[in-house]
Protein backbone atom coordinates (compact mmCIF):
# COMPACT_ATOMS: atom_id res chain seq x y z
CA UNK A 1 0.00 0.00 0.00
CA UNK A 2 1.37 3.25 -1.18
CA UNK A 3 1.53 6.32 1.30
CA UNK A 4 -1.16 8.12 -0.66
CA UNK A 5 -3.55 5.22 -0.12
CA UNK A 6 -2.58 4.68 3.29
CA UNK A 7 -3.49 9.12 4.11
CA UNK A 8 -6.66 8.10 1.63
CA UNK A 9 -7.65 5.42 3.85
CA UNK A 10 -7.06 7.42 7.29
CA UNK A 11 -9.58 8.14 9.77
CA UNK A 12 -10.54 10.85 12.55
CA UNK A 13 -8.91 8.56 15.01
CA UNK A 14 -5.88 7.46 13.37
CA UNK A 15 -3.53 10.65 14.03
CA UNK A 16 -4.40 10.01 18.17
CA UNK A 17 -3.73 6.36 18.12
CA UNK A 18 -0.58 7.13 16.86
CA UNK A 19 0.04 9.95 18.58
CA UNK A 20 -0.48 7.93 21.72
CA UNK A 21 1.59 4.68 20.35
CA UNK A 22 4.49 6.73 19.76
CA UNK A 23 4.88 9.20 22.65
CA UNK A 24 3.64 12.42 20.15
CA UNK A 25 1.00 14.81 20.60
CA UNK A 26 -1.67 14.67 17.91
CA UNK A 27 -1.09 17.72 15.70
CA UNK A 28 2.71 16.65 15.98
CA UNK A 29 2.03 13.40 14.43
CA UNK A 30 -0.21 15.68 11.52
CA UNK A 31 2.75 18.05 10.61
CA UNK A 32 5.04 14.84 10.33
CA UNK A 33 2.64 13.64 7.84
CA UNK A 34 2.37 16.38 5.46
CA UNK A 35 6.37 17.24 5.38
CA UNK A 36 7.60 13.94 3.26
CA UNK A 37 11.13 14.87 4.24
CA UNK A 38 10.64 15.45 8.15
CA UNK A 39 12.71 12.95 10.44
CA UNK A 40 10.15 10.86 12.14
CA UNK A 41 8.12 10.40 8.75
CA UNK A 42 8.92 7.20 8.12
CA UNK A 43 8.09 5.86 11.40
CA UNK A 44 5.24 7.58 11.38
CA UNK A 45 3.56 6.57 7.97
CA UNK A 46 4.65 2.69 8.95
CA UNK A 47 2.86 2.88 12.26
CA UNK A 48 -0.47 4.66 10.29
CA UNK A 49 0.07 1.85 7.57
CA UNK A 50 -0.14 -1.09 10.29
CA UNK A 51 -3.11 0.85 12.17
CA UNK A 52 -5.16 1.07 8.47
CA UNK A 53 -3.62 -2.83 7.53
CA UNK A 54 -5.14 -3.80 10.95
CA UNK A 55 -8.52 -2.16 10.74
CA UNK A 56 -8.93 -3.06 7.07
CA UNK A 57 -8.08 -7.27 8.05
CA UNK A 58 -10.62 -6.63 10.86
CA UNK A 59 -13.23 -5.76 8.95
CA UNK A 60 -12.74 -8.63 6.90
CA UNK A 61 -12.35 -11.53 9.53
CA UNK A 62 -15.52 -9.62 11.11
CA UNK A 63 -17.71 -10.14 7.50
CA UNK A 64 -16.24 -13.67 6.90
CA UNK A 65 -17.37 -14.33 10.89
CA UNK A 66 -20.90 -12.74 10.16
CA UNK A 67 -21.56 -14.58 7.20
CA UNK A 68 -21.02 -17.97 8.76
CA UNK A 69 -23.56 -16.85 11.41
CA UNK A 70 -25.93 -15.84 8.84
CA UNK A 71 -26.16 -19.58 7.20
Amino acid sequence: MTDKQVLKKKKPGDYVEIANLLGLSRDNVRMILKRPTAKRYNIVMNALRKVVELRESMKEQLKAEMELFQK
